[in-house]
C-alpha cells in the first residue's frame, strides 16, 4: 500500500517535501504522522485526498495526506 504525505506551514520543518511511504497494513492518521517524521506530541491536521479527516481514520492505498498546523484563536 501506498501513501503520499506532505506538509503545510510550520509542520513543512518536519515533512519538506512531498514523500511516498509504503506500507504493510493499513495505519491512522495519527501513525501515519510519526511514520512521516512528525513528533507524536504534535499537534496537526488532517486532510485526506482534500478532505479534513480525524486522526483515528485509517488510510487507504493511493491516499494524499496533507499534515497542517493547528491554527488557534485567542
Amino acid at each position: 500500500m501506498k501513501v503520499k504525505v506532505s506538509a503545510v506551514g510550520n509542520i513543512k520543518a518536519f515533512v519538506p517535501e512531498e514523500q511516498e511511504i509504503n506500507l504493510t497494513a493499513p495505519v491512522s492518521l495519527h501513525e501515519l504522522k510519526v511514520l512521516a517524521g512528525i513528533p507524536k506530541e504534535r499537534g496537526v491536521m488532517y486532510s485526506v485526498n482534500g478532505r479534513a479527516r480525524k486522526g483515528d481514520n485509517l488510510v487507504a492505498d493511493n491516499d494524499e495526506v496533507k499534515f497542517l498546523m493547528v491554527v488557534g484563536a485567542g
